[in-house]
């Protein structure tokens, strides 16, 4: 009992905590609301209302994100995606997270994108190890020689060094040519973590024109659906009022590409404020973007590459012959940001993706008698932790159908029988296996498939009544059942399987 009571409150807690969650992340977009936003009308509430209220399950809408991004970028739309949606359920559908750490690490994109044009890599360092770019190890003495020598051998004035893992701008230095190697080394030395050290790209000149201090990259935001790579938007990024970068976050700004690949009209600060014209006097409404066509094609082939990451955000920038030059990829978006430049995140796809989402999602629940898994419209039953003998599956629970078992569900159980009701449609692989003391079990009529050894080796079990609507049986469905009667329509498929089994029959109904 005290088992039960404690897996009650455990699965009460983790949900609790996934609630806690999602607070986090709205609490973080309230705080970046001012005095003086818009606020929403009761028409525009009633509009979000209604795209949202089909997914409550997955998400209690909150309005913050919808406020923020309406009244900074004048335009309002219902499928905006709050940061909380986005994190908790969205990304981790996309993202694979077995691949997450590994294959956002910038020392080893190059080889895992080879396809795609790169700067030119000096020197890495991974776990505190230093390496030359084709992963030959080397001191850290060696480390800022190669820097000093490709000076020498290039018409460039500086490198870059970047933070492995590090986003938004964080964690990048530079290296001047006229650095000595002590200065090197004590900039590398500098560093907690992992880093690489890369050419800088020469940029076009038609980017340069609008900022010259910085590289400035196109954002591309993809997602594999469907086993196809779709663009879901781009934005220009540039660098401001003189800063070296042009990430938002580090004081640059971002305006939006159009699918021909001009420019919008209007860009967006790091305070969602809109900047109509850059510092340099450039007016961005309509500026063509020399390589962007181009760059949305090496996408849409390199995202295939890495199908575990459904969900990215490149960057690219321009060289000076207007050949797209990969920089990264990021595993993450800045939802309300990206939204507030571009509009929906998901675009068209926002509902189908959604609905996607909510037949997968689900709650970890238990009762006294189950440990189960609550969906949107239905249940499944995940263990079975009772103390009856003679088990009558509910139909419902919480106020909902019970259409599953699941795999070895009920497994080595003292349960002597079991009656399915008829909203169960599917059992898991040995969901009733090794149940010493099983002697009758009843089964749904919707059932049309008995699983892989789903009564195996319960050698008490006598009578199974199997609806004329199963047609397929799994191996070793009722190996060492001998003492076995199955009771079916005759002529039905259970009555033809048990015929070449030689299992014992009768058309009685139960």
């Amino acid at each position: 009992m005290l088992k039960k009571i404690k897996s009650i409150i455990f699965k009460h807690w983790k949900e609790r905590e996934k609630l806690d969650e999602f607070y986090k992340y709205d609490n973080g977009t309230k705080k970046m609301l001012r005095e003086g936003d818009t606020e929403l009308t009761q028409e525009q509430i009633e509009e979000i209302n209604s795209f949202w209220h089909k997914y409550k399950f997955m998400y209690e809408i909150d309005y913050s994100a919808h406020k923020l991004i309406t009244s900074r970028s004048g335009r309002f739309n219902a499928k905006y995606l709050p940061r909380a949606f986005y994190r908790l359920c969205v990304r981790p559908h996309f993202q694979d997270p077995l691949y997450l750490v590994s294959f956002k690490n910038k020392n080893y994109t190059d080889t895992i994108l080879s396809m795609l044009k790169q700067p030119q890599c000096v020197v890495r360092r991974i776990r505190g190890f230093y390496f030359d770019a084709n992963f030959q190890q080397i001191d850290i003495s060696s480390a800022a020689e190669l820097c000093r020598k490709f000076f020498q051998e290039k018409n460039d004035s500086e490198l870059i060094v970047k933070s492995s893992v590090g986003g938004g701008g964080k964690g990048i230095s530079f290296i001047s040519k006229n650095d000595s190697d002590d200065k090197i080394k004590d900039l590398f030395a500098e560093y907690t973590t992992d880093f690489i050290v890369q050419q800088i790209v020469k940029q076009h000149a038609t980017l340069a024109k609008i900022s010259s201090r910085s590289v400035n990259t196109i954002r591309i935001n993809s997602i594999i659906y469907n086993k196809q790579v779709v663009i879901l938007s781009s934005f220009l990024r540039m660098g401001h009022d003189g800063i070296r970068v042009d990430n938002v976050s580090g004081g640059g700004i971002a305006c939006s590409i159009k699918d021909d690949g001009t420019l919008a009209d209007v860009a967006f600060n790091h305070d969602y404020d809109r900047v109509y014209e850059h510092i340099s006097g450039f007016k961005f409404a309509d500026y063509k973007i020399v390589g962007y066509e181009k760059a949305v094609a090496l996408v849409k082939k390199a995202h295939l590459i890495v199908p575990q990451l459904g969900l990215l955000a490149w960057d690219f920038a321009i060289d000076e012959a207007g050949d797209p030059v990969f920089l990264e990829y990021n595993m993450s978006v800045d939802t309300p940001f990206a939204q507030c430049v571009s509009g929906p995140l998901l675009g068209d796809l926002t509902e189908p993706i959604l609905d996607e989402l909510l037949e997968k999602h689900y709650k970890e629940r238990a009762n006294f008698t189950y440990d189960y898994e609550e969906y949107y419209d239905h249940v499944k039953i995940i263990n079975y932790v009772g103390l009856k003998k003679h088990v009558k599956i509910p139909e419902k629970i919480r106020n909902k159908p019970v259409t599953s078992i699941a795999r070895e569900a009920f497994i080595r159980t003292k349960i002597v029988s079991v009656k399915m009701p008829n909203t169960i449609k599917t059992m898991g692989r040995g969901c009733f296996a090794f149940c010493p003391n099983l002697q009758k079990v009843i089964l749904s009529s919707e059932i049309n498939v008995i699983p892989r050894s789903a009564f195996k080796s319960c050698r008490q079990l006598e009578y199974v009544y199997i609806p004329e609507t199963v047609r397929l049986f799994g191996n070793y469905a009722f190996l060492g059942t001998n003492n076995l009667i199955i009771h079916t329509k005759k002529g039905s498929p259970a009555y033809v399987y048990a015929e070449k089994r030689n299992i014992k029959l009768s058309d009685t109904e139960y």
